[in-house]
């Protein structure tokens, strides 16, 4: 994505595991890049994400080799989520400190458990640190699969990346006017081009 310069924004939409890979993406972006490279990520849309892990990956990894579980596991025994979360709290910091345009965490989550497993990732694991957060009447499996553009799911995402576009302001990078980063642009001209990603 950071060769592609055409696009001024862009916006994750991660649905699981997709938004603990989004969040290392970030960290590559800061490391490889600078802070200033940040400015062109402006939402992620996480659906279902366990930022905390969670407590059914210690029933999963007893009966599987899938070398992903481990990561997914709870918080309290996971030092990679532990240390992942850390550091992109504290770029984060970093980032609006010094007046760069800030990422937004928009984070939805599943009311309704998966047939005899339960519920997949909870209310506080998929929403740490979300600027707004949106329960679905939906199991982890059926979260990220709308029925279609009238979905609630699907319309809730692309509000959220419709107000994105329009209204976090058009700067790619950094700025010393803070109040400026966030102002209104009545003139922005919101086009999507989507790339499909594995999760």
């Amino acid at each position: 994505l950071m060769l592609q310069t055409r696009y001024a924004k862009v916006i994750f939409i991660c649905h699981s595991l997709g938004g603990i890979v989004a969040r290392q993406y970030l960290l590559h972006v800061k490391d490889r890049y600078g802070h200033t490279a940040l400015g062109r990520f402006r939402l992620a849309i996480t659906l279902g994400t366990p930022m905390q892990g969670s407590s059914l990956t210690r029933r999963a990894v007893v009966a599987s080799s899938n070398e992903q579980l481990p990561v997914l596991g709870p918080i309290r025994r996971n030092d990679y989520l532990q240390l992942l979360n850390h550091t992109v709290l504290d770029f984060f910091a970093k980032h609006e400190a010094v007046g760069c345009p800030s990422l937004k965490v928009f984070a939805a989550y599943e009311e309704l458990g998966v047939t005899g497993v339960g519920i997949v990732v909870d209310k506080e694991s998929a929403t740490l640190d979300a600027s707004e957060v949106k329960g679905f009447n939906r199991d982890h499996i059926s979260l990220p699969k709308p029925a279609g553009t009238s979905d609630e799911v699907y319309a809730w995402a692309k509000r959220s990346m419709v107000d994105c576009a329009r209204f976090l302001g058009t700067s790619a990078g950094c700025t010393s006017d803070a109040g400026a980063r966030c102002s209104p642009s009545p003139t922005t001209t919101v086009s999507f081009r989507t790339h499909r990603v594995i999760h």
